[in-house]
């Protein structure tokens, strides 16, 4: 687009060098913008900082690389959890749990998959599971995620961008 412009109205020297240096700055603020537009719809229309608390709570936690967790998630947020904590995760519904619940299958289940964890059920259904199985609950639906701090020159960088 420079050259063009540097073409069609025959410009050398230093005025071609700054019609260069302003498609530059253009083109390299629209990318940051574009970045900075994708990293804040990617956490307001997902789960990262949910999954990153689980993450947090999993740690907390003395769980074995032999033992599963049962979570209440979709399949690509457990694989973030999977990965952000290396441990076993496999899913199961919360409509699952409770078709399970009822036909008293849940401990079977629990014990053909390895399950000694959930996380992410709901309270009520939580006690529910903990009652019937022998099961350790590392956090509820309920949990609040965690919002990391930002330092005051990258939000004040970040609203300049805007």
């Amino acid at each position: 687009m420079s050259k063009i412009f540097v073409e069609h109205f025959n410009l050398k020297g230093k005025k071609a060098l700054i019609v260069y240096l302003i498609v530059l700055s253009a083109v390299l603020y629209n990318l940051v913008l574009i970045n900075h537009v994708g990293w804040s719809k990617t956490y307001d229309n997902s789960n990262n900082l949910l999954i990153e608390t689980y993450a947090r709570e999993i740690k907390n936690e003395n769980i074995s690389d032999r033992e599963v967790i049962a979570v209440n998630l979709i399949p690509g947020e457990a694989y973030s959890l999977n990965y952000l904590t290396n441990k076993s995760v496999v899913v199961f519904k919360s409509e699952t749990v409770k078709n399970l619940l009822d036909n008293n299958k849940l401990e079977f289940a629990f014990n053909e998959f390895g399950i000694k964890y959930i996380l992410g059920y709901s309270d009520k259904l939580t006690e529910d599971v903990v009652a019937q199985t022998e099961v350790i609950n590392i956090a509820t639906s309920s949990l609040e995620p965690v919002v990391p701090e930002m330092s005051r020159n990258k939000g004040w960088l970040m609203n300049v961008i805007k």
